[in-house]
């Protein structure tokens, strides 16, 4: 965040939050319209985390999205820390935020960067894009 200095100069000032002022200030979510256009963001290393049970994403689940039940997580967490670019961004997803929202507090708390969760968890999708969205995978 910058700040104007008397003489004209701006100075940086950086603003740190713990995982929980960034999740209770909603800094970490990512709207369903954020994510569709960094779907297309050649940039960046995107990985979706489908936290559901397999039961679940097996009914329906966005096309490319890694399935990684909640209670397998933690076991896959060295893999997904190999991904060490600066650009590799992961989205957290559930059906709502609950499930991916404790994902995130884990991923997190383990040192994985870049995580974000799906504002509204895949339902949330499902109502902004599911009439015409082809990326839902049955």
């Amino acid at each position: 965040m910058p700040e104007l200095q008397a003489d004209g100069t701006v100075k940086e000032i950086q603003v740190k939050y713990t995982a929980e002022e960034a999740l209770t200030k909603r800094l970490v979510q990512i709207t369903p319209a954020e994510l569709f256009k960094a779907r297309y963001d050649q940039g960046l290393i995107l990985t979706l985390l489908d936290v559901r049970p397999e039961a679940d994403y097996n009914l329906f689940h966005l096309r490319g999205a890694l399935n990684i039940p909640a209670g397998q997580l933690k076991s896959r967490i060295p893999e997904l820390l190999a991904i060490s670019a600066p650009n590799a961004v992961y989205v957290v997803m559930s059906n709502d935020e609950t499930l991916a929202t404790q994902a995130w507090r884990l991923l997190v708390a383990e040192g994985v960067p870049n995580v974000y969760l799906l504002e509204g968890g895949i339902n949330k999708w499902i109502t902004v894009f599911g009439h015409t969205d082809p990326e839902i995978q049955p």
